[in-house]
């Protein structure tokens, strides 16, 4: 991650974020829209923690794939709770480093032929590994 403001503006949300997105949460009102609506409205802190909590992944998991290089692993995170495409490009859109238009192709060509079946067993295996890890 970049040091310096990117680094501040996040941590400056994260309490404010996790609080509202927990909020909603224990109301049962998120799920995919409002992920979407974070998204649409370039809200980073509340996006990453809505998907970490809709997909059970560590919210430092989640934050560490939106400064990724790549995008496999926010692709198999989305795609194992089922998210619209719409959904998934606007997320991509908010990461450090946004896709061009020929890496937000390619990334759509992955995420149609990944199967959700084969996204959650890849989550299983992260499952593990963390639970491996943190023995």
């Amino acid at each position: 991650m970049k040091s310096g403001g990117l680094e501040n503006a996040v941590a400056s949300v994260s309490a404010e974020a996790r609080n509202a997105v927990y909020e909603l949460k224990e109301m049962g009102e998120l799920n995919e829209g409002t992920l979407l609506d974070f998204a649409k409205k370039r809200m980073f802190g509340e996006t990453v923690v809505a998907l970490a909590l809709l997909t059970a992944m560590p919210i430092e998991r989640v934050e560490s794939q939106m400064h990724a290089d790549q995008h496999a692993t926010l692709i198999i995170m989305c795609k194992s709770i089922d998210l619209k495409w719409p959904t998934v490009a606007m997320i991509m859109f908010l990461r450090e480093n946004p896709p061009t238009p020929p890496q937000l192709k390619a990334a759509n060509t992955d995420y149609s032929v990944l199967s959700v079946e084969s996204a959650l067993r890849a989550m299983r295996f992260f499952y593990a590994k963390q639970s491996i890890l943190n023995r």
